[in-house]
C-alpha cells in the first residue's frame, strides 16, 4: 500500500519530524527543573514550526513557552533570595540581642563575686589584726592570711587567695603608714551595673563611677589614714604614734 503523504511532503520528512516531536516531548517531561520553577508546556507543533501563527497575532500569543517558563522561574528565584536575606537579618538581630543579654548577666555575676570575695578579704584582714598576740598589726602580704605564723600553731584567716573577679588578675593593695595591707580593690575602671542596694558595711559604694571605687578595707577608720592624716579619736591605740 502506498504511504500517505500529507501536504505534499515526502514520507521521510514527516517521519523525522514526528520522531523529533515524540523524542522532545519525552526528554522535556523527564528533565529535572530547579527548585521553585514551573515547567514550560511540552514542545508542540508551533515550537517545531509545523503550524504557523495566524496573521496579525500578537507577539505575546506566539511567545515561546520555554521563554515564558524562564521568566516565571527568574521572578520566583528573586523572591526566594529576598526571603533568605530577610531570614538572615532576623537571625542576626536575635543573636545580637542574646549576646547582649548574656554579657549583662555575666557582668552582674562578676559583681556579686567581687562583693563576696572583697568581703572575705576584709574579714580576713580584720581577723588578722584583732587576733594579734602582741602589737596589733596588719599582714605584710596576702599570703600571711593563709598561714599566720605568729602563733605556735599557725592560724588560717582565709581559705585561699582569690583573684580579682572583674579583671581576673591582681588586686590593688591599700597599705597603711607602716606599709602593711589594710584593704584592697579591683583596678578595673569599668562602670558598675549595680549602683544601689549594697550591704550596710559597703553602703558607700552607692553611685560609684568605677569598680576601683569599691574599696574593701579592714576598718573604715583607716580609709582616710592611708591617704592622709586622720583624727586622733579614730586612731587605734596599737597604731597611735
Amino acid at each position: 500500500m502506498a504511504a500517505f503523504i500529507p501536504s505534499g511532503r515526502p514520507a521521510g520528512e514527516n517521519l523525522w519530524r514526528g520522531g523529533l516531536l515524540w523524542r522532545g516531548s519525552f526528554l522535556w517531561r523527564g528533565s529535572l527543573l530547579p527548585l521553585g520553577c514551573e515547567a514550560a508546556p511540552v514542545l508542540g507543533l508551533k515550537s517545531l514550526g509545523l503550524l504557523r501563527s495566524p496573521a496579525g497575532a500578537s507577539s505575546l500569543a506566539t511567545a515561546s513557552p520555554l521563554a515564558t517558563g524562564k521568566r516565571r522561574c527568574g521572578k520566583e528565584g528573586g523572591f526566594t533570595y529576598l526571603g533568605v536575606l530577610f531570614l538572615i537579618v532576623l537571625m542576626g538581630m536575635g543573636l545580637a540581642s542574646a549576646g547582649e543579654l548574656w554579657s549583662t548577666a555575666s557582668r552582674r555575676d562578676r559583681e556579686r563575686q567581687l562583693l563576696w570575695v572583697g568581703t572575705q578579704y576584709a574579714q580576713a584582714l580584720r581577723s588578722y589584726y584583732r587576733s594579734s598576740p602582741g602589737l596589733a598589726q596588719y599582714p605584710k602580704d596576702l599570703e600571711d592570711l593563709l598561714q599566720d605564723e605568729r602563733f605556735p600553731s599557725p592560724k588560717h584567716h582565709l581559705r585561699q587567695l582569690y583573684p580579682d573577679p572583674i579583671g581576673g588578675g591582681e588586686w590593688t593593695l591599700m597599705r597603711g603608714f607602716d606599709g602593711r595591707i589594710t584593704g584592697l580593690y579591683s583596678p578595673s575602671t569599668d562602670t558598675p551595673i549595680k549602683q544601689t542596694d549594697f550591704p550596710s558595711q559597703w553602703s558607700d559604694f552607692v553611685g560609684m563611677a568605677s569598680y576601683k571605687d569599691w574599696q574593701f578595707v579592714a576598718e573604715k577608720a583607716f580609709l582616710d589614714g592611708a591617704s592622709g592624716p586622720k583624727p586622733q579619736s579614730l586612731t587605734p591605740q596599737a597604731l597611735a604614734p
